[in-house]
């Protein structure tokens, strides 16, 4: 979410909200900004340090929970510092007056601060993650699980920045590269185009004729604008599994019980997956995903920490909450949430502007524009995490379902098993088991409140209120029903007033 908030700032700044605040030269800006930054990584180092020293000192844990929570709010420090410092100093075109407004190169520029802060969170981490791997070896070697070498503190850094960072990173990067190129056509194009009406010459060759296009047919240019750069969008959500698969270390998953059994799995729920793969963290994550919206190029990602730290059965709770995303849709309606609640709050913001002061949004003040659409984002970001965390809630249920009707939830072969139309003791104690299992492994509280899961404390509460209960009636299903038609009604909105705009000649 803080990696959006920035790129969400350099589109607000694109779309051309002036900055609010002025005063500040540009060759100021170019050291104060990165010198921030620099202050939140210090801060980092220096508590990480701290909890180092406690935790040799007095064995206790609490240090490393402060430190948890010293990094997380350094990651949004350093967005908020980004976006503010974009939307209210002027900092991307400091970084511009530098670079020129160049192809995708003064983007990286402007977010390289935030982006070498969030990596100096892990280096200065990683010393603590040392003692903790240290402190558990014999005990691992007691308890017969394997054993993996800690990385060098390079290895490790590069490792979060390859698997954490790169996700959001390879695809947001992609994205940027191709909207810039389209905007570098359509500059040029006009320029062109002009060029040759100042000197009352007609247009030649591609610009040109390219150029007089667009002004000849305006609302036709804008449709295939907005056009290109979703369809863009569209191919690069579609192909970014692809792209990952190679930045992240992976291998398949093809032999086995493990495999054929999720394999099953995913023809159970129909379910079309390119192949399973072992995400090689080196026992430093214990987690599982699925990369990928369309079957041909969908993945379904399972660490090596979780295959060696959860029982089979446990691996399949996990597994068949994945699954569940997949099923429900999760990923593409979170995205529309996104898009139906900041498109409704700035098509209702334009709608009061109009009845108050006869004027509309993009006739107002850079300030109040400025205010306006960082309120929008802030009610979509809201949404977003409301919705995310019911999602999950689905998931969860999803897999109570799914070994309430289709797999016993035991290692046991031989224990007792049949499909059950309510939803069991069994399939609720193994999904339970499953993020309690999780949640311990990564050295998380059960009270620990997240932005886009909440607590694994509340999601047990939730997953026990499922027991006994029709998995065909189940009532979270119904509340991700209701939220998904809130969705649709509010994309409508936005595409209709769109039209609405276009069609009456409103820019």
């Amino acid at each position: 979410m803080c990696l959006i908030a920035v790129f969400a700032s350099l589109v607000l700044r694109d779309q051309g909200v002036e900055p609010l605040l002025g005063g500040i030269g540009y060759g100021t800006l170019l050291w104060l900004v990165p010198a921030l930054h620099a202050a939140i990584a210090l801060t980092v180092e220096m508590t990480a340090r701290r909890a180092l020293a406690n935790i040799e000192r007095t064995g206790s844990l609490r240090p490393v929970e402060t430190l948890d929570s010293v990094v997380t709010a350094s990651r949004v420090g350093a967005a908020l510092l980004t976006a503010s410092s974009v939307c209210l100093l002027g900092y991307f075109d400091a970084v511009q007056s530098l670079t020129g407004d160049t192809v995708f190169i003064d983007e990286a520029v402007t977010v390289l601060p935030f982006l070498l802060t969030v990596t100096a969170g892990w280096w200065s981490g990683y010393p603590v993650e040392k003692l903790l791997r240290d402190s558990m070896f014999i005990r691992d070697l007691d308890d017969g699980r394997p054993v993996y070498p800690m990385p060098l503190r390079g290895a490790y850094t590069w490792g979060h920045v390859r698997h954490q960072l790169f996700i959001l990173l390879l695809p947001m990067s992609v994205l940027v590269v191709w909207s810039d190129t389209i905007e570098l056509v359509v500059r040029t194009a006009d320029a062109h185009f002009r060029s040759a009406a100042a000197r009352g010459r007609p247009p030649e060759g591609l610009w040109g004729s390219i150029g007089a296009w667009i002004n000849s047919h305006p609302t036709a240019a804008l449709l295939a604008y907005y056009g290109l750069k979703l369809s863009g969008l569209g191919l690069i959500i579609a192909a970014a599994p692809l792209a990952i698969r190679r930045v992240w270390d992976t291998t398949p998953l093809r032999e086995g019980d493990v495999a054929k059994g999720l394999l099953r799995m995913c023809e159970l729920q129909r379910v079309k997956v390119r192949g399973l793969l072992v995400w090689r963290t080196g026992g430093t994550m214990i987690n599982g995903a699925v990369l990928g919206v369309l079957g041909s190029a969908r993945y379904i990602l399972l660490t090596d920490g979780l295959l060696d730290a959860l029982p089979n059965h446990c691996v399949q709770a996990v597994m068949a909450h994945e699954i569940g995303h997949v099923r429900c849709r999760h990923v593409p309606w979170l995205t529309a949430t996104l898009f139906a609640v900041s498109g409704s709050a700035l098509v209702a913001m334009n709608a009061g502007l109009r009845l108050a002061t006869g004027v509309d949004l993009d006739h107002v003040e850079p300030h109040w524009q400025l205010a306006l659409s960082a309120l929008a984002l802030t009610a979509a970001v809201a949404a977003f995490g409301y919705v995310s965390r019911r999602f999950e809630w689905q998931a969860d249920a999803f897999a109570v379902k799914h070994f309430s009707q289709h797999t016993p939830p035991t290692d046991d072969a031989d224990a007792p098993w049949a499909p059950s139309p309510t939803a069991t003791r069994p399939a609720v104690a193994a999904m339970c088991a499953a993020l309690e299992i999780v949640a311990t492994a990564n050295h998380l509280s059960r009270s620990r409140f997240t932005f886009r899961h909440g607590s694994i404390a509340t999601r047990v509460q939730r997953l026990r209120s499922l027991e006994g209960q029709r998995v065909d009636r189940l009532p979270i299903d119904a509340v991700s029903s209701r939220l998904k038609l809130g969705i649709l009604l509010g994309c409508l909105v936005v595409v209709a007033s769109a039209l609405l705009a276009m069609a009456a000649g409103t820019p």
